[in-house]
């Protein structure tokens, strides 16, 4: 009877158990989406300018732009009169002086330029030629001072301690710099990247913006137009959330009020409404021969004129066709002739027929055992039985030495009729 009601309890109890745990688990858990950032994709990915130009666009301000690959006549060559020319960095190859003159007549002519120095490092003929100068935030130039109450060490002290290493503070990612613009509109806050200042010995600026690290904006009159230069365009530019260690872009177009200062500078141009604005910008990989061509035409053509006329003078005419070689001796004779050569050239008579004696031997050996192991005096006059020679002569050809060139001739003779009836 237990045994019974075990039996029917067991699995009742288990499936009561599985049960608290399936509800117990629905309770505390619940399956939930997971957002995983994947980056931005198609033209968002490889233009960081797309979201400035979607929103110029909506404002109203029409927007041409070259590639970043496009030729330099592209990119500078019939700008629009009285129009707008928006300029990136990374321009440097391209700046030569006739360029920048042009550009700067273009101004003068009305047009209006807002231009982005060059990074640290990189010159920059255009901001030159302006008369504007760059301070490298990252690499600060800054002596070291001794401090107070300190005296030098004297001259020739070997033992003196030596100065400290000059300080070198790390410049923080980005700036906040309050704008004010002519437009008497409210200023605002635009986060610059803090790598680089601009400077102005001149004092040509009508107006400008400025933080503690130095100048972020200056803007002068050039004869009828206008030059608008910014130390970078981080804060106009957008490429992404996160970047590629998953750290946020520290400064773009989406932060404080970057996308209001841009649609505001640009409207700096009376004509903005009227005239296109074109953006400029490209990347470090300048094609070498689109440069040449651009620069070096002239001595590329020489260049390749000069391998034309070496080519003509080294390359063979073709003439008759020779005819094949014959066919090399494979012979065995010819083998045993050129060994023969050989030897008689490197060898004496002497030394040579040694070599042609032990051969004889050896074959007598093998063919005539017997006629081999016999005493010299009637091994010889068997052998000149074999072949009707007289006895001293094969004495003469088996034991005497050789004297001279006829002796080797005629005991090698000899040889080889022997060697022929074994």
């Amino acid at each position: 009877m237990n045994r019974r009601i075990t039996t029917t309890l067991a699995p009742a109890l288990a499936l009561a158990l599985l049960i608290g745990a399936g509800v117990w688990w629905f309770k505390n858990f619940e399956r939930a989406p997971e957002k995983t950032y994947v980056g931005l994709q198609g033209k968002a990915r490889d233009d960081p300018y797309l979201a400035a130009k979607q929103l110029l666009q909506a404002s109203g301000i029409q927007v041409t732009e070259t590639g970043a690959a496009a030729s330099a006549a592209a990119k500078f060559e019939q700008l629009p009169a009285k129009g707008t020319l928006l300029l990136g960095d990374r321009r440097h190859l391209l700046m030569n002086p006739a360029r920048v003159e042009r550009l700067l007549a273009w101004v003068a002519a009305g047009g209006h330029l807002l231009v982005e120095a060059e990074f640290p490092g990189r010159p920059d003929p255009l901001l030159t030629a302006l008369g504007l100068t760059r301070g490298d935030l990252l690499r600060p130039a800054r002596a070291a001072t001794p401090a107070a109450g300190a005296r030098p060490a004297p001259r020739g002290d070997k033992n003196a301690a030596p100065p400290p290493a000059p300080e070198r503070a790390l410049p923080q990612s980005t700036a906040l710099t309050t704008v004010a613009l002519p437009d008497q509109a409210r200023p605002l806050t635009v986060e610059f990247g803090a790598y680089q200042s601009l400077g102005d010995p001149r004092g040509l600026a009508q107006w400008r913006a400025a933080d503690p690290s130095g100048l972020r904006l200056v803007s002068m009159a050039r004869g009828a137009g206008r030059v608008t230069a910014v130390s970078n365009l981080d804060w106009m530019t957008f490429r992404g959330t996160a970047g590629d260690h998953g750290h946020a872009q520290p400064a773009h177009i989406g932060r404080h009020d970057n996308a209001e200062f841009l649609v505001r500078l640009v409207q700096q141009n009376p004509a903005h409404a009227a005239s296109p604005l074109r953006l400029v910008w490209g990347d470090d990989q300048v094609s070498l021969w689109s440069w040449l061509a651009e620069h070096a035409w002239m001595a590329m053509a020489a260049a390749a004129l000069l391998l034309a006329l070496w080519l003509w003078r080294v390359v063979p005419r073709f003439g008759p066709l020779k005819a094949d070689a014959p066919p090399a001796d494979q012979r065995l004779i010819g083998h045993v002739e050129a060994s023969g050569r050989f030897y008689w050239k490197h060898l004496t008579p002497a030394a040579i027929y040694l070599i042609l004696h032990g051969a004889f031997m050896q074959r007598l050996a093998e063919r005539r055992p017997g006629l081999a192991e016999q005493a010299a005096v009637a091994r010889n006059a068997e052998l000149a039985q074999l072949i009707g020679a007289r006895a001293e002569a094969v004495a003469r050809a088996l034991d005497a030495p050789v004297r001279g060139t006829g002796d080797f001739i005629r005991n090698t003779v000899l040889l080889q009729r022997i060697s022929q009836k074994l």
